[in-house]
């Protein structure tokens, strides 16, 4: 049986998430929304390749400014595009650029947001949940107010998602 807390059901009982459900992509903030959007529309397709450029232009200009926010856009972007023949996606680039991002700053409301968001896709709830809760830890943007609430809006709107119980195999 899988076991944790007060939850316990046995394996062949288990509902899997799917690895981006609609419900979550629409709670996303981020311009890339979906795979299946990248994948269905070249005009997308063309401007994610853009962002590409420019965010690895701006890493090697300074990877530290906004506390690793050009990291953390990078790891968003490889997570959300299609990987293989039809885009560059990679989720375990993304994973290192998540890194990255929290290396420079372990604080930062959208390093964590972020990568928080990305193990949720991942279906790693436990670390998911950790991550968004430090996001909402956050001190708050102080000259930006109305993305602090919006960003905070995000985070709870994941955190919502959250499955009842996790399940690992004990």
């Amino acid at each position: 049986p899988l076991r944790q807390g007060s939850c316990s059901i046995r394996i062949e009982e288990r509902v899997r998430v799917p690895r981006r459900p609609a419900a979550l992509v629409k709670a996303m903030s981020s311009a890339v929304s979906d795979r299946e959007r990248v994948e269905a529309d070249p005009l997308v397709e063309g401007a994610v390749q853009a962002a590409r450029d420019a965010l690895e232009q701006a890493e090697r200009l300074d990877a530290r400014a906004l506390g690793g926010g050009v990291y953390a856009s990078l790891g968003a972007l490889y997570s959300k595009v299609p990987g293989g023949f039809l885009g560059f996606g990679d989720d375990e680039r993304a994973e290192q650029y998540f890194v990255k991002a929290l290396a420079i700053d372990a604080d930062n409301i959208d390093n964590n947001y972020f990568y928080g968001e990305f193990l949720l896709g991942q279906g790693k709830y436990a670390e998911a949940k950790r991550a968004l809760e430090h996001a909402l830890a956050a001190p708050a943007v102080a000259d930006r107010p109305v993305f602090d609430t919006g960003r905070r809006n995000d985070i709870r709107k994941l955190l919502a998602f959250m499955p009842e119980c996790e399940y690992v195999v004990g």
